[in-house]
């Protein structure tokens, strides 16, 4: 058995046997109408953010499970940080609310 040299009852959580491939690293740009491009402006708790999109207009971001958990060691979302965010578009805004959108890519 190998010797724990670094110590802490976290360091399994960076064991080799929780590594993933990777994918190409190549960012994958905005393709269909929804997508878009946007700076986190404040981060709320509970997986969700402000964001202010290209065109000056805040919304409220959901991160998904995908960028939550394990998965977050990779993806960490604060604020400053560039995102690709779908818009939902099969959701109505009611007057007064921000309109929702989903983390794609950060």
């Amino acid at each position: 058995m190998v010797k724990n040299k670094e110590g802490g009852n976290r360091s399994k959580k960076f064991g080799r046997k929780f590594l993933q491939t990777k994918g190409s690293g190549v960012f994958r740009f905005a393709q269909e109408d929804g997508e878009i491009y946007a700076c986190v402006e404040k981060m709320l708790g509970n997986g969700m953010c402000h964001i202010l999109t290209q065109d000056n207009k805040k919304g409220l971001l959901h991160i998904r499970n995908k960028f939550r958990g394990r998965g977050k060691r990779d993806n960490t979302v604060k604020m400053g940080t560039f995102v690709l965010a779908g818009e939902r578009h099969f959701e109505t805004v009611k007057a007064g609310k921000l309109v929702n959108f989903d983390l794609l890519e950060v």
